[in-house]
């Protein structure tokens, strides 16, 4: 009973370790760099409407520019994967630093396969910036349709209020004034949805 006790306990430790040690990206910020992931461009070259949700086959965009000058120049690459492999890399591009600031226009990316994804920012081989974002076949579709909930149908109540209407007048040159009639019950009018 002792020895499967302390075979449990190994098989966790084990399984914890390899837990810990799997790479789980995350998102980077860099002082460095305005990187922008985005669905349009701008005029000035740069992504625009931020966002970490896009359609497949629909545009991504990215761009990266310098706030401040690196220390030195340098090589830099970005890399975009797919989380469910990380070995394997989707698209790469290199780049190299001028006077120490890298200016990257635009640049689209294109997928097919819905899932999660980072793009990464590598210089000299060093992570400096990330982004995490997923592609879905249905983003923009489930966002523009609004939620229906089963409801009981509208009723409209329809309520008449008439001036006194004058008679004709009568033999005698009078003119009598008749109150208008009231409805029996209010009118309704019943609106159903296509639920």
């Amino acid at each position: 009973m002792k020895n499967l006790a302390y075979f449990i306990v190994l098989i966790l430790v084990v399984a914890g370790s390899v837990y810990v040690l799997k790479p789980h990206p995350a998102a980077l910020e860099s002082e460095y760099l305005e990187f922008r992931l985005g669905a349009k461009p701008s005029p000035e070259m740069k992504a625009t409407e931020e966002t970490l949700m896009f359609k497949t086959n629909g545009e991504i965009y990215y761009s990266i520019f310098s706030k401040k000058p690196f220390e030195m120049d340098g090589s830099i690459e970005v890399f975009v994967k797919n989380t469910a492999d990380l070995s394997k890399v989707l698209f790469t591009e290199e780049l190299g630093t001028v006077d120490k600031k890298i200016a990257r226009p635009i640049n689209p990316v294109k997928s097919e396969i819905a899932g999660d994804y980072l793009i990464e920012i590598v210089k000299d081989g060093m992570p400096i910036a990330r982004k995490m974002f997923a592609i879905s076949g249905d983003v923009q579709a489930a966002a523009a349709v609004p939620a229906l909930s089963p409801a009981a149908p509208a009723t409209v109540e329809v309520k008449i209020d008439a001036p006194p209407v004058p008679a004709a007048p009568s033999d005698t040159g009078e003119i009598k004034v008749e109150a208008p009639v009231a409805p029996a019950a209010p009118a309704t009018a019943e609106v159903k949805t296509g639920m």
